[in-house]
């Protein structure tokens, strides 16, 4: 009896899979090796422990059609908060031509320790990095995924990374991304998000203009999550942009407590387009394209300072318009374009708001 009792406990295990490790915070670094080959690293912060977490590999996919399955390749506890573990997966790549791509990882679910996770069907970590392979380059190293910060005190950190490059960055606030439809989606935002301030509508939190993180002051301890957008730069072109998650956990220490300001939407600071650092003027309205090349689809947002109406149009050498769209007055807008079939070749993608113009350039294969 007692040997069937153990041979069905061990199907059990076999058919039963194992409980995806929840995650508080994540980041995608390429490094470059050599001509089109890219080193990725994908980086999960989870709440478990290294015995607990779930060993199963990450499907990473690469913007060029390519997805590859990274294996774990380390675990280690975090050195930043008791109870946490970080888990690292590492591959190559090697891109058929040079190009703009889209990295991205759909992981498993957020903890739900996380106070203001949200409850809709986006529950999922989705983390992304864009590359312009043109330009030979590692982006940058990430900040801690995780901080500690006092129950009502200032808390104010530098979100600086290090490129090893030495190219300028800039940061801003972002809402929760999240994947189009399909294995390898394209990178959207989520249309709500609950800043870490939002849950007991206290304070401000913010990024300013020294890339610092401000949160004046927490009001209430636990564990909190926020998504940066960092955007790199070279000699007044941007190279790379990558999307991180990290959390602050908030627990009681010793010092003085500081009066809580009043309550201010993160949404102020979130809606502003990160500025070129190598530029002495702000940049009005900027325009990105993906996958380039691409064999049909190419997948347009356009940013803005001012919240104006933009118009976007597909262009072909000749200066032909062949596609238009109307954006509402929004800082941010999305779009994609079917273009194969006007053939392949060079179009220009258009941005025209009353502030200002952009262009760029796409090829379809």
């Amino acid at each position: 009896m007692r040997m069937i009792y153990t041979l069905l406990l061990l199907i059990i295990s076999l058919v039963i899979p194992a409980q995806a490790s929840p995650i508080i915070g994540g980041a995608i670094q390429v490094k470059h090796v050599s001509g089109q080959t890219y080193q990725i690293e994908v980086q999960l912060l989870s709440d478990l422990s290294s015995k607990e977490v779930d060993t199963q590999d990450l499907l990473v996919c690469f913007g060029d059609g390519q997805t590859s399955n990274f294996s774990l390749t380390n675990s280690q506890p975090a050195t930043d908060a008791e109870g946490l573990t970080l888990l690292t997966y590492t591959g190559t790549h090697t891109y058929v031509e040079s190009g703009t791509y889209q990295i991205a990882v759909s992981s498993p679910p957020r903890s739900a320790s996380l106070l203001n996770r949200s409850e809709s069907k986006h529950k999922n970590v989705f983390l992304w990095t864009v590359i312009n392979t043109q330009f030979p380059n590692s982006t940058p190293l990430s900040s801690p995924l995780v901080r500690e910060a006092g129950l009502r005190q200032a808390y104010a950190v530098s979100l600086q990374g290090t490129d090893l490059e030495s190219d300028s960055l800039s940061y801003r606030l972002a809402r929760t991304a999240i994947p189009s439809p399909g294995t390898c989606g394209v990178r959207m935002q989520a249309k709500q998000f609950t800043y870490p301030n939002d849950v007991e509508k206290e304070g401000v939190f913010y990024i300013d203009g020294s890339n610092q993180l401000n949160w004046t002051a927490p009001t209430r301890s636990g564990d909190f999550y926020y998504a940066i957008i960092a955007t790199e730069w070279r000699n007044g072109i941007k190279i790379s942009e990558s999307y991180q998650e990290a959390a602050v956990r908030v627990v009681e220490k010793p010092g003085d407590k500081i009066e809580i300001p009043a309550y201010q939407s993160a949404e102020v600071a979130m809606n502003r387009p990160s500025s070129n650092p190598d530029e002495a003027s702000a940049v009005k309205i900027t325009i990105e394209a993906y996958p380039n090349p691409s064999d049909d689809q190419i997948k347009v947002i356009v940013s803005s300072q001012d919240a104006l109406p933009v118009t976007i149009k597909v262009l072909n050498v000749n200066g032909q318009e062949l596609e238009k769209v109307q954006k509402s007055a929004v800082h941010l807008s999305e779009s994609s374009f079917s273009l194969k079939k006007h053939g392949s070749g060079l179009y220009l993608i258009k941005a025209v708001s009353a502030k200002g113009t952009a262009v760029k350039k796409v090829v379809i294969k």
